[in-house]
């Protein structure tokens, strides 16, 4: 009788994929739903570009700058008007006025979080959702790297539901797109899921399963976990306003 052979992926394949579609899945839905970003568009976008076309320092924006996203309030916030007021200030043109610490009202990461993006990848809107999901990807390689049982299922669990959300009014409803796109400051919590499952796990290990590597693992995740802390009130404020326009 011949022998059957199981042929069985290694198992950090599963949650890597999970990343790799959620994070495809979420390029595309960025791309086909724009948002407004109707919370950062005064503060932490004109940072973001004063910082990457202006030279700033990074968390500051130009006063002009923000003058010209600023006037959307009156002339009217959409998807569109925010592309143009962007296409006109990523020409360096505007005259230059007077600098200003960006504050939101909760801190100073998303506006560093955006002039960073901007830097990096270029002032457009696309930026922001880009280094979010980089981000996101750092998170799931420690997680991989620092865990190799059971506890790897909870990576494709965490993006099973992140990727359920695409299909909730955070994309179908315009006013909620606006106020949490992809790597915006309500949706940034997000981002502290798995760093905080990791922690979790490393906590409650006994210290004779640790593992000589898991110190600075759990050093990565804590850096990623600290700029979305101060996000978690918005993030629940987001999940009620979904949850009230999903009703």
């Amino acid at each position: 009788m011949g022998s059957v052979i199981y042929i069985t992926a290694p198992r950090p394949i599963l949650p890597l994929l999970s990343y790799l579609l959620y994070a495809a899945a979420a390029l595309v839905a960025v791309h086909q739903h724009p948002s407004a970003w109707s919370l950062e568009h005064d503060d932490g976008l004109p940072a973001a570009i004063s910082h990457a076309v202006y030279g700033t320092r990074l968390g500051l924006y130009d006063s002009n700058v923000r003058a010209v996203f600023f006037q959307l309030r009156d002339t009217g916030l959409t998807p569109q008007s925010l592309e143009n007021a962007l296409e006109v200030v990523s020409q360096g043109k505007t005259p230059r006025g007077a600098t200003t610490l960006a504050n939101d009202g909760i801190g100073d990461g998303q506006p560093l979080f955006m002039g960073i993006a901007a830097a990096l990848f270029g002032a457009h809107l696309s930026s922001f959702p880009i280094l979010f999901l980089l981000l996101m990807g750092v998170a799931t390689l420690t997680f991989v790297a620092r865990y190799r049982d059971d506890r790897l299922f909870m990576v494709p669990l965490t993006f099973a539901a992140l990727s359920f959300l695409l299909l909730t009014p955070l994309l179908s409803d315009q006013q909620v797109l606006d106020e949490a796109p992809v790597g915006g400051n309500r949706f940034f919590g997000m981002l502290g899921v798995l760093p905080a499952l990791h922690l979790y796990f490393d906590i409650s290990e006994e210290a004779r399963d640790a593992q000589s590597n898991s110190s600075w693992l759990s050093g990565v995740q804590v850096v990623l976990l600290v700029p979305g802390y101060p996000h978690a009130q918005q993030l629940s404020v987001s999940a009620r306003v979904v949850g009230t326009r999903g009703i």
